[in-house]
């Protein structure tokens, strides 16, 4: 797990803030951030509140106390569709699993049909360069597919894949907020809701 000064050191740097901007449009004292960042002050709920305002994700997770799922709005730079990778450049207030860190992961917006997986109406996948078991998305006979490795073999649709050049494993799915509401209302609807926080 990253540290608290490692999260918002990372948020800093991704956001483009240097410590006194941050700290003026969040209402904090330099000397203040600058003994979190070092370790020598603890980050008060309040701070971290402050903090999340700018820093784009929820003060638990600044804190180190994220649950089960945090909120983060993150940059979405590819977008996935039949037509393959695409460059994009879009923000997206996403539910994060809380066992991902910010900085462990890329967002692609997936916005096709798999026979294998169902349809999944622009869900953004949480993209790693890890190499364990799991779903992966890779290049395969010229196009990108979703497959999955299990002991260091490709397979897909039950099939190993013998020519394959992995691209990303797909650490997550991050419903965006409105379809997590929809999702999260047919299911309270249908008295299938297992989804807790």
């Amino acid at each position: 797990m990253a540290t608290v000064s490692e999260r918002i050191s990372y948020l800093m740097e991704e956001n483009h803030y240097s410590l006194a901007e941050l700290c003026m449009r969040a209402g904090l004292r330099e000397e203040h951030l600058a003994a979190i960042l070092a370790h020598k002050q603890e980050l008060s709920h309040q701070d971290a509140v402050d903090l999340s305002r700018f820093l784009g994700a929820d003060a638990s997770y600044l804190e180190g106390r994220e649950k089960a799922y945090y909120l983060a709005y993150r940059p979405i730079r590819l977008r996935l569709n039949d037509q393959g990778l695409s460059p994009i450049d879009i923000h997206e207030q996403l539910l994060i699993p809380g066992c991902l860190e910010v900085m462990d992961f890329t967002c692609i917006l997936y916005e096709r049909k798999d026979e294998e997986w169902g349809h999944h109406d622009q869900q953004v996948l949480l993209v790693s360069q890890s190499q364990s078991d799991g779903y992966y998305l890779v290049e395969a006979d010229g196009q990108i597919v979703e497959a999955t490795q299990i002991n260091q073999c490709m397979y897909r649709h039950h099939q190993l894949l013998q020519y394959n050049q992995v691209l990303y494993k797909i650490e997550s799915f991050s419903l965006n907020l409105e379809d997590l509401l929809r999702k999260l209302t047919h299911d309270i609807q249908e008295g299938t809701l297992e989804f807790t926080l």
